[in-house]
């Protein structure tokens, strides 16, 4: 939907893939070669971290190859279970990365962003559903 609207304002999306079910390096990496890689709805590559932490200089992050928007970036950071080897060695990565894109954005505003989220699924229930639905936060305690 955002590759095809040539007015919209976003230029780069952090995908977060929840592998909360892997706990091992090697189950990560499998699991990026059998589906991300080989995936029917996007296309991916890697590209070596340029950041000043050194702890990650050897590091690569997946981002998404696209011939519909050329202004778009579309980025894939991998968190596995938290505690475990793979969620030490990626999770961490993934935090600096999105730490460092954010730093990198001078167009920030405060956003509270359950609401945001709630005015998104409103927006486009109705498209998606043909219906109007009419969310509403609750606190659960």
């Amino acid at each position: 939907m955002l590759k095809k609207n040539e007015r919209n304002k976003i230029k780069s999306i952090i995908i977060v893939h929840n592998l909360a079910q892997y706990r091992k390096k090697m189950e990560i990496e499998n699991h990026i070669k059998q589906y991300l890689y080989k995936s029917a709805n996007f296309k991916l590559d890697s590209k070596k971290y340029l950041g000043n932490n050194k702890i990650f200089e050897d590091r690569e992050f997946l981002f998404e190859i696209s011939d519909e928007s050329k202004d778009l970036q579309i980025y894939h950071y991998i968190m596995p279970k938290e505690g475990t080897k793979a969620g030490d060695y990626y999770n961490p990565f993934a935090l600096e990365l999105i730490k460092q894109q954010y730093n990198s954005f001078k167009d920030r505003k405060a956003i509270i962003i359950p609401e945001e989220i709630i005015k998104y699924f409103q927006n486009y229930l109705l498209i998606l559903l043909e219906k109007r639905w009419i969310c509403k936060k609750s606190i659960i305690i």
